[in-house]
């Protein structure tokens, strides 16, 4: 069971808007901005009791926040559950869409396999995509993409926990600016997440996480990188070109 308290799913949303930016660090500064593996439920360090934004919270909390104690579970790996077609069409749904209704967004996903692989409860692994015991959006799995461009499973928990570290630390932030928000996501490493940010150097390695970002950017969104490193693989089928997966399916 999720039990951790950091924000709404519409504070989430509004936050990051699960865009991949192109000017956006990641851990090492050297790639994207993954940070929207973010845990959904309940509020951040600053949230009032009736889950509202104080407008006068510090921006990010100054308060530590010890990451190690959020939740991570080791990815659901289905490789070949989706193909680069089934991505290009969830991705081309989300654009459309009118709004950011996930029931909608899992609805979208035709082939059965593929959305028993990209949305699952939480569990024994993590999907990319986890929910709640209500079925709503409560994690996007960037850290399981990260373990698996590894091969190091810790990492991946210190790169979620270092991500949600920071979506927690600015989550009660007044307003919703992307530059804003940039900002203080960036100042939170050196203030309540430093600890989760020397974490990640330490038990990934700063090139080893480099080139882990850079496998799992998305073209655009960033449950991109999770759904093709846990359901595609390199078995995504015929628009697959040679070299474009970095997630190779394991030996027989």
């Amino acid at each position: 069971m999720l039990e951790t308290k950091m924000f709404t799913l519409a504070s989430a949303m509004s936050i990051m808007g699960l865009v991949v930016t192109a000017t956006s660090s990641g851990c090492t500064g050297k790639e994207n901005e993954p940070g929207a593996g973010v845990a959904v439920d309940g509020g951040g360090p600053n949230a009032r009791s009736d889950g509202g934004i104080d407008n006068n919270a510090t921006c990010p909390t100054t308060e530590e926040i010890d990451a190690k104690k959020l939740p991570w579970k080791p990815p659901t790996i289905a490789p070949g559950a989706c193909t680069d077609k089934d991505l290009a069409a969830f991705v081309k749904f989300v654009d459309s869409a009118d709004n950011n209704d996930y029931k909608q967004w899992k609805g979208s996903v035709q082939n059965t396999r593929c959305r028993d692989c990209i949305f699952g409860k939480d569990g024994q692994t993590w999907s990319p995509m986890v929910e709640n015991a209500q079925g709503d959006l409560a994690v996007l799995n960037v850290g399981g993409c990260v373990a698996i461009a590894t091969g190091n499973e810790a990492c991946g928990k210190a790169y979620q926990n270092w991500v949600d570290c920071r979506i927690s630390a600015c989550s009660t932030c007044p307003g919703g600016e992307p530059r804003a928000v940039q900002s203080c996501l960036s100042k939170a490493n050196d203030g309540a997440c430093k600890a989760a940010f020397t974490e990640v150097g330490t038990v990934c390695g700063e090139d080893k996480v480099a080139d882990a970002e850079k496998a799992c950017k998305g073209s655009k969104y960033i449950f991109e990188g999770p759904i093709k490193a846990q359901c595609i693989g390199s078995g995504g089928g015929e628009a697959t070109d040679a070299g474009s997966n970095p997630f190779p399916l394991p030996n027989p």
